[in-house]
């Protein structure tokens, strides 16, 4: 895929509408040329932020990820190209392939991958292994600079009209936003735990005789929630209000037909740019004190537990082996601090290397998903566990969800997830199972890291 990039900075900023029909019309002044991505942007002065732009424009398909630093925010309508496959031994390949494919220009991929590297089944089916999505239209803030682009790439002079079409819908759309009813969230019609209490109990001690039997140290394990609503569900006004409130989280909904892939995570699985890269280690919870005191009670437990500093340390020792045979240097292990969340509390440790040249971000991905904290140590034998435990599938759930670009990437570890289809929705909350877990405390760390989504998508349930 040949690349032609079109920028324009200068002048002033005018409104989302104003800027993406002037980019519209610069289009119709470009020849059609097969394979060829062209790419133009333009900035702009959004009187809204753009996850509620994305949620205004129901219409189309959109796709969404913001940083938890709130520093850099994509918007996605419509795609100009998409790469899946449904083969885990491929993933790899295909992130390299995003890279390369946007190489000298600055157009974003948005998309992610399943947990265990399989195609969907069941719920999943419209999740492939991986997918990443070139957005036909996009809405980027960095830093606070708001820029609109259009990358257009079509196969056929048929396609390139197609495309155009698009474009024209969500300039209909957009135009609307104004007089549009902000969406009233849905009320809750039922819940149902797709485990019980007594089954996780089972689950636990399966998993903690495992242990003793020198299996495996850790093995982290999830449950799945079903809701039922009274309308169809609303992930992206869900997390544009999460958004508003500056949750500190990865907020990402990456759509699949009529299916969305939503969450709010906490943890980073890296950043890369150039040859730097950032990752971390996330492990080790215990939830937020009623009080004060309570909270920082709390907090000493958190970093004194030895069940729960060992938790944090299998992940963080297997971080530093993975990067060892891709760094040129990496950082000395950090001091180990405490990440606040609104319900529950995580051990954090930074941790920062210089990659050898000839690293690719699919090797990043290969190396670090997934991490002990999502999955288990060591991990094949975790995996294993999971694969024949576990009482659902998994799907895009501890996947992966992020962007890619020509230079950089950036990845979260797709947990505090749902899956909304219709008016059902599913969530999933994991936690890690080491020595010394106790089976009713990890139900009751499951249900504080289930507690977000359930304030965000039922705000009227309490």
């Amino acid at each position: 895929m040949s690349v032609q990039s079109t920028v324009s900075t200068s002048g002033t900023p005018s409104g989302l509408l104003e800027v993406l029909a002037e980019l519209r019309e610069r289009l119709r002044g470009e020849k059609y040329c097969a394979q060829r991505l062209l790419r133009v942007s333009l900035p702009a002065e959004l009187n809204k932020t753009p996850l509620e732009i994305a949620a205004a424009c129901r219409e189309s398909e959109r796709q969404i990820f913001a940083t938890r630093d709130s520093k850099f925010t994509l918007v996605g309508f419509g795609h100009s190209r998409r790469l899946s496959t449904n083969n885990a031994e491929q993933t790899a390949a295909i992130l390299d392939q995003a890279q390369q494919l946007v190489a000298g220009s600055d157009a974003c991929w948005l998309g992610g991958c399943s947990f265990a590297g399989n195609t969907g089944v069941g719920r999943w089916q419209a999740f492939p292994a991986a997918c990443f999505v070139l957005p036909l239209v996009e809405l980027r803030e960095t830093n606070g600079f708001c820029e609109v682009a259009i990358n257009m790439y079509a196969e056929s002079y048929a396609q390139w009209q197609t495309r155009l079409e698009a474009i024209d819908q969500l300039l209909g759309e957009i135009s609307a936003i104004p007089s549009l009813t902000p969406a009233r969230l849905p009320a809750l019609v039922a819940r149902r735990d797709t485990i019980s209490l007594r089954e996780w109990r089972e689950l636990v001690m399966n998993a903690l005789e495992a242990i003793r039997g020198g299996d495996f140290k850790k093995v982290v394990l999830a449950r799945e929630v079903e809701l039922r609503l009274t309308a169809p569900a609303d992930p992206f006004s869900a997390l544009a209000k999460l958004d508003r409130q500056n949750n500190p989280g990865y907020l990402f909904a990456l759509t699949s037909g009529n299916d969305h892939f939503f969450g709010c995570s906490p943890e980073r699985l890296f950043k890369q740019k150039g040859h730097q890269l950032v990752t971390e280690a996330l492990a080790g919870t215990v939830r937020r004190g009623l009080s004060g005191d309570e909270d920082a009670a709390l907090e000493s437990r958190l970093i004194q537990s030895r069940k729960l500093v060992h938790e944090h340390q299998l992940v963080a020792d297997a971080i530093h082996s993975a990067l060892c045979p891709l760094a040129l240097q990496l950082s000395p292990v950090s001091d180990v601090g405490v990440v606040k969340l609104r319900h529950i509390q995580h051990s954090y440790q930074k941790v920062s290397a210089i990659l050898r040249p000839d690293v690719s971000v699919g090797q990043l991905f290969s190396s670090l998903h997934p991490t002990p904290a999502i999955c288990g140590y060591p991990s094949a034998q975790a995996k294993a566990f999971i694969r024949d435990h576990e009482h659902f599938q998994r799907g895009w759930y501890s996947g992966v969800a992020g962007v890619i670009g020509a230079e950089h990437a950036e990845f979260s570890v797709a947990i505090r997830s749902g899956l909304a289809r219709g008016d059902k929705v599913w969530l999933y909350s994991g936690v890690g199972i080491v020595r010394g877990s106790n089976p009713v405390g990890e139900w009751r760390e499951l249900e504080s890291k289930l507690q977000l989504m359930l304030d965000t998508l039922l705000p009227h349930a309490h």
